[in-house]
């Protein structure tokens, strides 16, 4: 098996990243608003973050935290969006 506890950031890193492939402005969760997110994790990825001590529980709350889209990214496919501000996520879309 892979070598994993020679980097102690090694579970911010998978959090950013997953969390990061969540938000994407592309995404149909970040243009309505909502809907499943399946998340599959490998087993050294799984690993990493449970010697950081991490549960399942703690991931999913990470990533819901995590997984947000500035305003301003969306704002280029929905041309009614108010003007974004630095701190907005997305809003859902009006429909």
């Amino acid at each position: 098996m892979m070598q994993t506890n020679d980097d102690p950031e090694a579970h911010e890193r998978i959090l950013r990243v997953v969390a990061g492939s969540m938000a994407i402005p592309g995404a149909n969760n970040t243009q309505i608003g909502n809907g499943p997110v399946l998340v599959a994790l490998n087993p050294i990825h799984a690993g990493v973050l449970a010697d950081a001590g991490l549960t399942r529980e703690d991931v999913c709350d990470q990533l819901a935290k995590r997984a947000v889209t500035p305003t301003r990214s969306c704002e280029a496919g929905r041309p009614s969006a108010r003007s974004p501000k630095a701190t907005d996520i997305c809003p859902p879309s009006e429909t």
